[in-house]
């Protein structure tokens, strides 16, 4: 007999519901890489029945698997499956220099990419039923838009660097700026402890207006613009016993865990 907890109801009455299957979305980086891969065997630990499988781009796969008869074919390791997509530009040699024009176009190709992973996963009778994606992939948000799919956010960074983004988003933006040359200068962030100007993430006190800290500014404001609105599950990369306070700072803004 199946398990009630597994039944939906329908026009017709009950049938089996599809089993759990979180498509784990990590940008091609071992920062990424590394944290959403054991997060996705964690996943997949949770019961027999739930599947996990992570995708990656393409350059990064291809080195990961580097055996495989062809580069961008799906694998598994036995508990979790792999499944590369590709953003335009999978030799990843001038991704830091690319062009208005061409980042719109790599957007476009990851989510066609991950688009056809999700149809490939799906016409295998292992439809996804969660998308969780590392942070600042706006792609990742696209897809889960369209396709209508739950979509989880794993910040695979300390809650403290969460804390730093979230509120340079939420009123802090100007303070930033205004002290990105002095180091010393602390800035108190509500309910925490004062963090030095050369204790936040180097983007958000960038005093160069390089291209790349331009890009990462902008995919941090489009996500957190997306949680803001949507309020999706946040998976912090972190311990209580490490950052119960940051964590306790953080639960009035973004939806707990």
């Amino acid at each position: 007999m199946a398990d009630a907890a597994n039944l939906q109801h329908t026009n017709n009455g009950l049938r089996q519901a599809p089993p759990t299957h979180f498509l784990v979305v990590a940008y091609g980086i071992q920062s990424h890489i590394n944290p959403a891969q054991d997060l996705a065997h964690r996943l997949a630990c949770i019961d027999t029945s739930v599947m996990c499988t992570l995708s990656t781009h393409a350059a990064a796969h291809r080195r990961m698997f580097p055996s495989l008869a062809s580069p961008d074919e799906e694998t598994t390791d036995g508990i979790i499956s792999y499944a590369p997509f590709s953003d335009g530009f999978d030799d990843r040699s001038k991704l830091s220099m690319l062009s208005d024009e061409e980042r719109a176009r790599s957007r476009c190709a990851s989510f066609e990419s991950i688009s056809s992973v999700i149809s490939r996963l799906a016409a295998h009778g292992r439809p996804v039923t969660c998308i969780v994606c590392t942070m600042a992939m706006p792609p990742v948000l696209d897809v889960a838009q369209k396709h209508g799919i739950p979509l989880a956010v794993f910040w695979n960074q300390p809650a403290t660097v969460l804390a730093a983004y979230y509120h340079y988003f939420h009123g802090y933006k100007e303070i930033f700026a205004s002290h990105a040359s002095d180091p010393s200068y602390e800035v108190i962030l509500p309910r925490m402890q004062p963090l030095c100007i050369h204790s936040l993430p180097s983007f958000l006190v960038d005093t160069t207006n390089s291209k790349l800290s331009s890009m990462v500014i902008e995919g941090f404001q489009e996500l957190f613009e997306f949680m803001d609105r949507e309020k999706p599950k946040v998976l912090v990369n972190t311990l209580n016993g490490l950052e119960a306070a940051t964590l306790t700072a953080l639960q009035p803004y973004l939806q707990e865990c």
